[in-house]
């Protein structure tokens, strides 16, 4: 009896081991994928650091369309005068 009880505890000992062997496996390809994880939550998070919010975005655009108005009007003026040095020339 007693040999039948070792021959069922070892049995259900490499049963067990070979569970927990299957979940250390599994554990560590989950870590693989943890890790995965995180390097892309990382990387997420430093790329929305570097995006602008649509507040500075739009100051931005609107400091750049002042300085496009502001040469129209150079450029406006430069046109004026190019005219009168014309008109000024042959009359």
């Amino acid at each position: 009896m007693k040999l039948q009880q070792r021959r069922i505890s070892t049995y259900f000992k490499q049963e067990l081991v070979a569970k927990i062997e299957a979940n250390w496996k599994k554990i560590d390809v989950n870590s693989e994928k943890i890790s995965r994880l995180i390097d892309q939550v990382v990387e997420n998070h430093t790329a929305i650091d570097r995006m602008v919010t649509r507040e500075e975005y739009r100051k931005d655009c609107d400091r750049l369309l002042q300085g496009q108005d502001k040469m129209m009007a150079i450029l406006l003026r430069l046109d004026q005068e190019r005219a009168t040095t014309k008109l000024a020339l042959i009359g």
